[in-house]
């Protein structure tokens, strides 16, 4: 997959993920399969549960508490969502006062380094937030109110780091101005993150999309779809047929009307009848339409007119009529 297609397809996922009507995605692929996935996954819900619980149902409801308080169930789609899409994400873990805040991140938002033996031992984590801003104090500062923060997160400690500027991973390493740094010591002594991948392959390497290796062809529909959607509405407007309106075609009858310019005369289109005369004004015995005789010189024959059989035939005409008048019966 070349650099072209994966930006085209990273711009697809990303209009489906966020629920982007406004995105470059016109294909359907992407969010049908996610949608079926989602159904096979996780349509009846998922349940969490300890190990083992020694205090009757202490950890069972301490562990509802923490899926409550972040709101996983109204969450689970996004995760899953992302999940798919990008190969990859990572579970943060947060203690707070009384309960702990769980945190996803996509795969641009972080990096994590592992020792040879598999061990995680650093993940960097960037990601923007907002704050409110102080009304009357303005000149200091970018005066805005999103703010970035980077964590580097170890099994020692925790750094913060905010920032009014944007931070990316190519310049973390910089100093910004209006920076805080706050470094606390990690009490749990672990790293609290979970890195998940979708189909990994061999040992270190990274998870992969269920749509990277169908990008091509992804993208390749998806360029046809909005060719159809583009003649659709070309070739489905009604201003092709006539641009005149209707005046002209259906009460107007001459026998060379002048015609006005349109869109298809325009480009080429050119009719062998008269547009103009109405053909729901036919003779109601010979069926004849000015409009369907042809044009002078088109090369067109008329219509054949129908014969009036006898039967029809007035008896004040020369021709004998085959019915006589029957005298009545009755008497006054």
């Amino acid at each position: 997959m070349g650099d072209s297609a994966k930006s085209q397809l990273d711009s697809i996922l990303k209009s489906v993920v966020s629920r982007d009507s406004t995105g470059p995605a016109d294909t359907m692929l992407v969010s049908a399969h996610l949608s079926q996935m989602k159904m096979f996954g996780i349509r009846q819900g998922v349940e969490f549960y300890p190990m083992q619980d020694n205090f009757g149902t202490q950890r069972y409801d301490f562990i509802q508490q923490v899926i409550k308080f972040n709101r996983l169930d109204a969450r689970l789609d996004s995760i899953w969502d992302r999940f798919l899409a990008y190969g990859k994400g990572l579970f943060y873990i947060r203690p707070t006062e009384k309960t702990y805040r769980i945190y996803w991140f996509d795969r641009d938002s972080y990096r994590t380094y592992y020792s040879p033996e598999g061990d995680l031992e650093e993940v960097i984590i960037i990601y923007p937030y907002k704050v409110k801003t102080s009304k009357g104090f303005s000149g200091v500062g970018l005066n805005t109110n999103k703010r970035y923060m980077r964590l580097r997160i170890t099994a020692e400690e925790i750094e913060e780091y905010h920032s009014e500027q944007e931070i990316s991973f190519d310049n973390e390493a910089m100093d910004f101005p209006f920076t805080d740094k706050k470094v606390v010591k990690n009490s749990m002594e672990f790293i609290p993150c979970v890195e998940v991948l979708n189909n990994p392959d061999a040992f270190g390497t990274e998870g992969a999309g269920e749509f990277d290796m169908m990008a091509n062809q992804i993208i390749a529909h998806d360029e046809m779809v909005k060719n159809i959607r583009a003649n659709l509405s070309f070739f489905g407007n009604p201003t092709l047929l006539s641009s005149r309106p209707k005046q002209d075609i259906v009460e107007h009858d001459a026998s060379d009307p002048a015609q006005r310019p349109s869109i298809s005369s325009q480009s080429g289109f050119q009719s062998e009848f008269f547009l103009s005369s109405s053909t729901f004004k036919q003779d109601n015995v010979t069926r004849e339409s000015p409009g369907y005789n042809g044009k002078p010189g088109s090369g067109m024959m008329p219509l054949p007119q129908h014969s009036v059989p006898a039967s029809r035939v007035s008896p004040g005409s020369n021709q004998s009529s085959s019915f006589r008048a029957r005298p009545s019966s009755r008497t006054t």
